[in-house]
């Protein structure tokens, strides 16, 4: 194991500058950006030995991802994003229920939602207006008998706020309804249940706290939910066949674990590089990650209110991780200004910052955060 300092130093990028978005891309490790390059210079020199790899690859990704979550590698299937993984789970969940409606809130993020409306046709219950506690009365209130799955973000990128997954849980199982999880805010950052337990479908990806590239997305499915692919997309990789045998007009045996969802290869420049994030953040830990992340959090949203701002992020311990989001009618402007002074953060200009915090950040980096926009306040009166 590595302390705070030590993983801090596996990344270049701090030399010069306060990188505070890890929830957007998390900036590239030397360990994953030596593993990308290599596979550049294969490509460039030998291109098959990276094509003849590339199943290997996609072996020790589901292992590394697995493992993160806590769950065996064989329930993993890797995707091009989280948007991609949240259609099949959407697909997964809906073919076999007679339910008719699916209750989501406010941090249910778009790629978890809109599915629904799609592919299967539900009446989306909107949880709005709640947060911590009386989040979970609301939606107890939304929840029926007729409730296909609660979908949320496990992490909301858009306030910061973190579920109570075993309220959820408990919710989901007095109702009969199964209980989908974007995770892509959360996994690396966050603790998660043993095995995944109470969760139907896990999506996210490795490219934000997981410490990976772009291009890979993953589905956690428990065990037993799409035992087969009827009514699914299907390729190559979904079936068991050996060597050229592939039936001509029926489905071959189908693979018994979560390469049946799978098409084909997919990022295969990317997927050494995700093995490599992903160990380096096994290094230093998960639990630590996340005491380290939300001391920071705590930090930056008192900097943050004492400064003026509206903090959506609850500032209770209990109810936020690494994303600490506040609202801001120049928030783009902010963000700009801040770059200029080696300080990353997200700024939309629709009115609302981000700072999200990794292990890879240090109290500095706050106090760089906060001089920086104590001086941009200062430049605007």
């Amino acid at each position: 194991m590595i302390d705070a300092a030590r993983f801090r130093s596996q990344f270049s990028i701090t030399d010069k500058r306060a990188y505070l978005f890890a929830g957007a891309i998390a900036p590239a490790a030397d360990a994953v950006r030596q593993a990308a390059q290599e596979w550049i210079q294969a490509w460039a020199v030998d291109p098959l030995a990276n094509y003849d790899a590339a199943f290997t690859d996609m072996v020790r990704v589901r292992e590394a991802i697995g493992g993160i979550l806590g769950v065996d590698a064989s329930r993993i299937t890797l995707s091009e994003n989280t948007s991609q993984a949240s259609n099949l789970g959407v697909r997964l969940l809906a073919r076999g229920s007679a339910g008719s409606n699916v209750v989501v809130d406010r941090t249910t993020y778009p790629s978890s939602r809109y599915p629904w409306l799609t592919i299967a046709n539900a009446e989306i219950r909107a949880v709005t207006g709640a947060l911590g506690e009386a989040m979970y009365e609301a939606i107890e209130h939304h929840t029926d008998d007729e409730t296909i799955a609660i979908v949320v973000s496990h992490v909301d990128p858009l306030t910061g706020f973190r579920h109570d997954l075993q309220a959820l849980r408990e919710i989901a199982s007095r109702h009969g309804a199964a209980l989908m999880v974007d995770i892509a805010q959360s996994a690396g950052a966050v603790p998660l249940p043993a095995d995944l337990a109470g969760i139907d479908i896990a999506v996210g990806t490795t490219m934000k706290w997981l410490l990976g590239p772009p291009g890979i997305g993953y589905l956690y499915a428990r065990p037993g939910l799409g035992d087969d692919v009827t009514g699914l997309d299907v390729g190559y990789m979904s079936f068991t066949v050996d060597g050229e045998k592939y039936p001509q007009s029926t489905l071959p045996p189908v693979a018994d674990d979560g390469r049946r969802f799978e098409l084909g290869l997919g990022n295969m420049a990317g997927m050494q590089a995700a093995v490599a994030g992903i160990e380096l953040l096994q290094q230093i830990g998960v639990p630590a990650v996340f005491e380290h992340v939300s001391d920071l959090a705590e930090t930056c949203i008192a900097g943050l209110t004492e400064l003026g701002f509206v903090v959506r992020t609850p500032p209770e311990r209990r109810w936020h991780a690494g994303v600490v989001a506040f609202e801001s009618p120049v928030a783009h402007e902010l963000a700009a200004f801040l770059k200029t002074r080696g300080v990353d953060i997200g700024g939309y200009d629709w009115g609302l910052g981000r700072v999200d915090p990794h292990a890879f950040n240090n109290a500095d980096d706050i106090t760089r955060l906060l001089d920086g926009v104590r001086s941009f306040k200062l430049r605007a009166q």
